[in-house]
């Protein structure tokens, strides 16, 4: 049995303690229970979702050689473990940690790379479950990364980049197209928040750790852009209907081609996911993520052209 028509529905996947990871096809009517959103629904496990590929491949203490030569070099995501045990902010950091010491500094929040907000991070982490509440059938605000060098440095001391990612050529002089600042976010929100379907811009690799709560990931593979709409995912918004579990498809018929994994990212445990590769994340808890985007040789001539449309063509979404 494969997909069913459904009504254009809200994005839910997370499922209830002990339930089986098969993802459910269907559109989400409920709320949660704080009344916010309908974006975490405790839904009942469908098997007959033909798309679904199985569990994101999740890996523990793999060396620097097997990670580059089964994951790195073919492109192939991975949940990863073992790789953050001597991390500060692993150990240290909580949502009242993270306010009290850098509370004062402004970030952007903003809903599915919509509009943006300016406000004190001290004042976002108090009022995030506040400000879902507010606007309920919207997505709840949400910090999508706060790029936190300019203002403060001393995080970068809180974690260490583990040696499995490439040398970073983004940081090298020579990169043609200065990013400025550097792709290395922190990314806070309460349970339910997420981001819509998209790829990063730039082309370039990911790694993203959790550090408090889970995440719940879905990834597309690059091969199947021509039938996910891609209009409606690198630009700022959110478009009922599109989601890939409960996708409207009177609206949007061609998401039934789209094969997906799924994988739940817990606290320690990092995700490393490959340029283009298509993502929604999910909040299970309230949560703080630490990301980093880089470049190697091997994306490298990927990264220019999609650098190159968006600085000098002035693309959007690429």
């Amino acid at each position: 049995m494969g997909l069913r028509r459904s009504e254009p529905g809200w994005m839910s996947f997370a499922p209830p303690p002990g339930a089986s990871a098969v993802p459910a096809l269907r559109s989400t009517v409920a709320g949660a229970s704080n009344g916010h959103a309908r974006a975490v629904e405790n839904w009942t496990p469908r098997v007959d979702d033909e798309r679904w590929l199985g569990e994101i491949d999740r890996r523990s203490d793999l060396t620097v050689e097997e990670f580059d030569r089964e994951y790195q070099r073919p492109q192939r995501p991975v949940i990863l473990t073992g790789l953050t045990g001597d991390w500060t902010a692993l150990r240290d950091w909580s949502l009242s940690v993270l306010s009290a010491r850098f509370g004062q500094h402004e970030v952007p929040v903003s809903r599915c790379f919509g509009e943006k907000r300016k406000m004190r991070l001290g004042e976002y982490i108090e009022r995030m479950h506040e400000l879902a509440a507010a606007q309920p059938g919207h997505p709840p605000l949400y910090m999508e990364g706060w790029y936190y060098l300019p203002n403060a440095p001393e995080i970068a001391g809180e974690y260490r980049v583990p040696p499995h990612f490439s040398k970073d050529l983004y940081e090298e002089r020579w990169f043609p197209f200065p990013i400025k600042p550097r792709l290395h976010a922190i990314l806070v929100g309460p349970r339910g928040a997420f981001t819509k379907l998209h790829f990063d811009l730039g082309a370039s690799h990911s790694w993203n750790a959790q550090v408090v709560g889970r995440k719940r990931w879905l990834l597309v593979s690059p091969d199947q852009m021509r039938n996910c709409y891609m209009d409606t995912r690198q630009v700022g918004g959110y478009y009922p209907g599109t989601e890939i579990q409960a996708p409207d498809l009177e609206r949007y018929p061609l998401l039934a081609r789209v094969k997906y994994r799924t994988g739940i990212v817990h606290p320690g445990e990092m995700i490393f996911f490959p340029s283009l590769w298509l993502h929604v994340v999910l909040s299970l808890d309230d949560s703080i993520s630490i990301t980093h985007n880089y470049l190697n040789r091997r994306i490298l001539a990927r990264a220019l052209k999609h650098h190159f449309l968006a600085k000098v063509l002035k693309r959007r979404g690429v």
